[in-house]
């Protein structure tokens, strides 16, 4: 069977990719760029996990116009503020609908992203699974909180994966420490 993961660069991608090399025979990877302000280093990282993995992956730009303070809209990096309306559902459509189509699409949301994100819920999943059919959706990290979801990274992709990812919404040279997505990081790894 063909995976297409759908790879960020973060630690739950990371984790999906180093489960689906395990468990598909054919995996390649697609990273999204819809202007996010931490787009230069999620892919530089997805970049690394590629290499890392020994896959292909694509580079994949896509229009979203809401705002968002994720894409330059302003606002906090945490919250609701940070939720870009419709972006799972472009990604996973425009994966799907990509030369070579795969048989499984493999995404990571994990349930600490389901209060913030409804298209990380698995009532989303569930709809884009019959829409999307025959091609399946697989979401291995999406019972998990991120504490659940670093041990499962360590578990598939060893102890030295996640030094391979980006958590960081503010886009700058190193973490900043106070976004949302640093604060996940730092549950999922127990600081």
């Amino acid at each position: 069977m063909k995976a297409r993961v759908l790879l960020s660069g973060g630690m739950d991608s990371a984790a999906c990719l180093a489960w689906a090399k395990l468990k598909y025979e054919w995996v390649d990877a697609v990273f999204f760029s819809y202007g996010q302000r931490h787009r230069d280093k999620e892919y530089s990282s997805a970049i690394k996990l590629a290499h890392h993995f020994g896959i292909s992956h694509w580079s994949i730009p896509l229009e979203i116009t809401a705002p968002s303070s994720l894409t330059g809209g302003g606002g906090k990096l945490h919250g609701h503020d940070v939720v870009v309306p419709g972006r799972n559902c472009m990604m996973l459509r425009q994966a799907a609908a990509m030369f070579s189509a795969p048989d499984v699409l493999v995404m990571g949301c994990c349930r600490d992203d389901w209060e913030v994100f409804a298209d990380c819920r698995p009532e989303f999943f569930d709809r884009m699974r019959v829409e999307l059919a025959p091609i399946h959706i697989d979401t291995p990290v999406i019972d998990l909180d991120k504490r659940g979801v670093f041990e499962f990274a360590q578990k598939y992709g060893g102890t030295s994966l996640l030094e391979l990812t980006w958590s960081c919404y503010a886009g700058g040279d190193v973490p900043c420490e106070e976004c949302g997505a640093c604060a996940a990081r730092a549950r999922g790894m127990g600081e």
